[in-house]
């Protein structure tokens, strides 16, 4: 193996695949980064038998080989060379590293034990915004944790059907959901539950890759999720299970209405939240009609008590409702424009939050039983 390139594309290609090999368990090779020359460039994989990334490097192709070395050591030291073209050549078991005035020799392990990743087949997809399915990634990922009892809810719902692409996920104690539009044919139809490591290095990819592409296309089948641009594959596991029908939970009815400015709102729940009960982080939120006003109170006998009167436009009927202010507010911030508007019937049932503008995403949240 003979490669050359810029030390600027190793790192931006190195600083996708390393942190899942760097995360892996107990197989010495999953620490590893899996190096092949081909006739495009440098491949560059990593895997955690759950998670599989593979990368590819543009530069100059002199002999084609193969060959794994350790993903943190090698991944360090090309972020810690100069600005300048690297020469990467295998020799024997090691892989020697040279830049400018640098050369090194690091030692890896054979290509031959690295674990093959797997390809997705026979599956259902289409091509997607990136930036918009980032969005609908990190509006979801919040709300997931993981559940040894329930592990179905330890990862995000992805429905494909037709030309939509709905992201939910839930822990049972607040819901969010996210819908996109996609290419996928009028009979594309498939459902996945992907773990939340998968969201979450899928969200850090999607990040990683906004510069270079501006759609991707998404597959899924029976038991795997890939997400791939030209140069970038993702693939991983999928949770095994049925996810819970969280649609018989959305309410359809509310006796309370309120739009109310975002910012306002997330201010004064960290205000309320610092005197939330230890433990229990309830706030008191009142919907006030009357005065077109809703206020935010909390009370904790070992430090004090607060209330936030807020301006709004409130319509139904005047309505108290305790919620986990933590709960409430990441809802808040997860919902974009000036304006939010939040719907609820009683303080035993759900409750929504929506954009004022905005149909394709919603917050669910439960409140507190006092």
């Amino acid at each position: 193996m003979r490669f050359s390139c810029t030390q600027e594309n190793l790192v931006q290609g190195l600083s996708m695949v390393s942190r899942i090999a760097s995360r892996a368990g107990n197989l010495p090779i999953l620490s590893n980064i899996y190096l092949k020359t081909t006739a495009t460039g440098l491949e560059l994989r990593a895997t955690n038998l759950e998670i599989g990334l593979t990368c590819m490097v543009r530069g100059k192709v002199e002999e084609v080989g193969e060959f794994t070395v350790p993903a943190r050591l090698f991944s360090e030291y090309i972020a810690l060379l100069p600005k300048d073209k690297v020469d990467l050549v295998l020799a024997g078991s090691e892989l020697q590293v040279v830049c400018g005035k640098n050369k090194t020799k690091i030692k890896g392990m054979p290509a031959v034990d690295f674990p093959v990743i797997p390809q997705v087949e026979n599956g259902e997809g289409g091509e997607v915004s990136l930036p918009a399915l980032m969005e609908a990634l990190e509006q979801v990922l919040f709300t997931i944790s993981p559940n040894e009892g329930r592990p179905e809810i330890s990862g995000a719902l992805i429905v494909l059907d037709g030309s939509h692409l709905t992201v939910a996920g839930t822990d049972s104690y607040r819901l969010a959901e996210k819908a996109l539009i996609t290419s996928g044919t009028d009979k594309s139809a498939a459902r996945a539950i992907l773990p939340l490591r998968a969201l979450q290095e899928l969200v850090r990819v999607c990040g990683s890759l906004k510069e270079e592409a501006a759609t991707a296309k998404i597959i899924m089948s029976s038991n795997q999720f890939a997400l791939s641009v030209p140069t970038v594959e993702f693939v991983s596991r999928l949770i095994e299970g049925q996810y819970p029908d969280y649609k018989a939970i959305i309410p359809t009815r509310f006796g309370i209405k309120a739009k109310i400015s975002r910012a306002e709102l997330a201010s004064a729940l960290k205000a309320a939240g610092l005197f939330s009960k230890t433990g229990v982080y309830d706030v008191a939120v009142s919907f006030n009609p009357e005065k077109n006003e809703v206020e935010i109170a909390s009370l904790n006998s070992q430090t004090g008590e607060h209330a936030s009167v807020l301006p709004a436009e409130v319509q139904g009927v005047g309505t108290k409702i305790a919620f986990n202010w933590k709960y409430l507010l990441d809802g808040v911030q997860a919902l974009r424009g000036e304006n939010i508007i939040i719907k609820a019937t009683d303080s035993a049932s759900p409750t929504m939050l929506t954009e004022e503008d905005g149909t394709d995403y919603f917050y669910i949240v439960m409140p507190i039983k006092e």
